[in-house]
């Protein structure tokens, strides 16, 4: 082969090379043109594909009757979600350790001392009844003019009930469920139970005919999320808008309370 043929024979195979590369080359432009960051894609997966979890309290059974209403909530808004069942007293800490990406409800007083850690959609889910429960039957006592000095039993990983205490002056006395009511109120060791309620309904675990009730305030209720999961809140609101806003938590609430859920 002379030199010249040599020469020409190299040059087509380098010009082969060349356009396989461009080739490649084009292909990957052609995949990766376009592409949002990784956190983009991740959160957008999340949103369309994934499911949100979200913890449910199981030790209050009042918010059981909210978990129907979050499911078509999250179900209007084209959004997977998950309940993750757990004491009120963890569900913070599995959010903070990123265990589950909201909370089916908190309330306002909550909020004020951990507002920083979440976002809220931006309209409360539902308005409840602050109440006490007290001995009407053993020992007589009456709702009080003032709740300062008097011992009020209450349930402490529920922020609300703790700031009403303090508030008010009153004596707390923790409770760890409110199975143990009964007992300290017909013990005489607390003179109040305080707790939160629907619609005003009386503690399941006292017997209503042996106690009265009262309400006493007034506690705001808000779907909470983490605050990475903020890019959430306007598809929520707009689905929530579409229910009818907090009277379809209200209407839902009471139907499945009517139904034994």
């Amino acid at each position: 082969m002379s030199f010249n043929a040599l020469n020409r024979c190299e040059d087509a195979v380098g010009s082969a090379r060349l356009l396989v590369c461009a080739a490649f080359a084009l292909l990957l432009a052609s995949i990766f043109a376009g592409v949002p960051p990784a956190r983009a894609l991740d959160d957008e997966a999340r949103e369309e594909s994934g499911c949100i979890r979200l913890a449910s309290y199981s030790d209050l059974p009042m918010f059981q009757a909210v978990n129907g209403p979050i499911r078509k909530l999250y179900k209007e808004a084209g959004l997977c979600v998950e309940l993750r069942y757990v004491p009120v007293q963890r569900a913070h800490g599995m959010q903070l350790q990123g265990r589950v990406h909201g909370q089916v409800g908190r309330s306002d007083a909550w909020l004020k001392d951990y507002g920083g850690d979440v976002v809220t959609l931006s309209a409360p889910i539902m308005r409840l009844d602050a109440m006490v429960a007290y001995d009407g039957k053993h020992g007589g006592r009456s709702m009080p003019a003032t709740f300062e000095g008097r011992v009020v039993a209450h349930r402490p990983a529920i922020a609300w009930c703790s700031a009403w205490v303090k508030a008010s002056g009153a004596v707390s006395l923790a409770l760890q469920d409110f199975k143990d009511s009964g007992a300290l109120l017909d013990s005489g060791r607390a003179e109040f139970v305080l707790f939160v309620s629907f619609k005003q309904q009386p503690l399941p675990a006292l017997n209503a005919g042996a106690y009265q009730f009262a309400k006493v305030d007034d506690v705001v209720i808000y779907h909470v999320l983490a605050k990475d999961k903020a890019y959430l809140v306007p598809r929520l609101d707009a689905a929530l808008e579409r229910l009818g806003g907090a009277d379809f938590f209200h209407q839902s609430v009471m139907l499945s309370m009517k139904a034994g859920e």
